[in-house]
Parts: structure tokens; C-alpha cells; sequence
């Protein structure tokens, strides 16, 4: 987070390996998608972060794929739906934050 009167760095999320983030329509909540540190492993991570403070509000985790290549929100923004590799498409419901 920069503070953009001083252009100082007020807060940094030490977040590896970022696959891809997007932004909520509202402004108010960050989803960054994160890949396992262990390539055995066959599960990613959805973290859910407040755009506010950038404390993380939820961590959302998915079977079935590491990758998530791509992101798109319903226009109301109410969905996300995330292209995971070679998979298919990961549908989250925004509102309460989790799979749906």
C-alpha cells in the first residue's frame, strides 16, 4: 500500500507465488490467487484481502487445478469466475466469499 500525497510504502503483502489478482467492482476487496509452494500438491489458494487496511478477511481454498490463469466478474459483481488450468472454470460467490 503507497501513500500517494508521500509516494512512502505504508504496508506490503509478502504473498509467493502470485498467479493473479483481481479487484472487486466495489473497490473494497482484493483477490489475489496463489499457486502451492509444493508442486505435489494439487490445491490453490483465493486469499481475500480489505482494500482499506489490507488485512486479509478470508482465504478461500480450491481442489482440482494450481493455476488460475484468468479472472472475470459478473457485472454486478456477485461472481468471480476464475479459468483454472486445464480444468475448467471456479465460480466464487463474492458475497459470501466462497465456492459456488
Amino acid at each position: 500500500m503507497v501513500d500517494l500525497k508521500t509516494r512512502q510504502v505504508k504496508n506490503f503483502l509478502d504473498i509467493s507465488p502470485v498467479l493473479n489478482l483481481t479487484l472487486h467492482p466495489n473497490r473494497k476487496k482484493l483477490y489475489i490467487m496463489t499457486a502451492p509452494k509444493k508442486a505435489e500438491i494439487e490445491a490453490g489458494e483465493i486469499k481475500i484481502y480489505s482494500t482499506e487496511n489490507l488485512s486479509l478477511l478470508k482465504t478461500i481454498t480450491y481442489n482440482g487445478g494450481m493455476f488460475i490463469w484468468d479472472t472475470e466478474f459478473t457485472q454486478d459483481g456477485s461472481r468471480l469466475f476464475c479459468c483454472v488450468d486445464f480444468r475448467g472454470i471456479l465460480i466464487i460467490d463474492t458475497m459470501r466469499d466462497q465456492l459456488g
